[in-house]
């Protein structure tokens, strides 16, 4: 499976997630604006979190902790998933090997 986001990119921190019925969330984390988006398609869902460069650290942190704390309460299993991140001038590429 392979997520492509577009915009201009500084830092990117990237959190792979399993919810409910195996399916995959990233979450990425990119030094910018002050927008996000969510792509979702098939089995994956994409979260872009776009933050000042600054609050990257401390964005990452917040994600960890309460995002996994919470999925390992709602779901009971979190299997992290190693991502191939790619960057190219304004884009980057997350590739996740979804066979779980």
């Amino acid at each position: 499976m392979v997520a492509v986001v577009g915009g201009v990119l500084r830092a990117t921190v990237v959190v792979v997630l399993v919810g409910a019925g195996g399916r995959l969330v990233v979450v990425v984390v990119v030094a910018g604006g002050g927008s996000g988006w969510v792509v979702g398609g098939g089995w994956t869902t994409v979260v872009v979190v776009v933050v000042p460069a600054v609050v990257v650290v401390v964005v990452l942190a917040l994600v960890v902790v309460v995002v996994i704390r919470l999925v390992v309460v709602v779901v009971a299993a979190v299997v992290v998933v190693t991502p191939v991140v790619v960057v190219e001038g304004s884009m980057v590429v997350v590739v996740l090997d979804g066979r779980l």
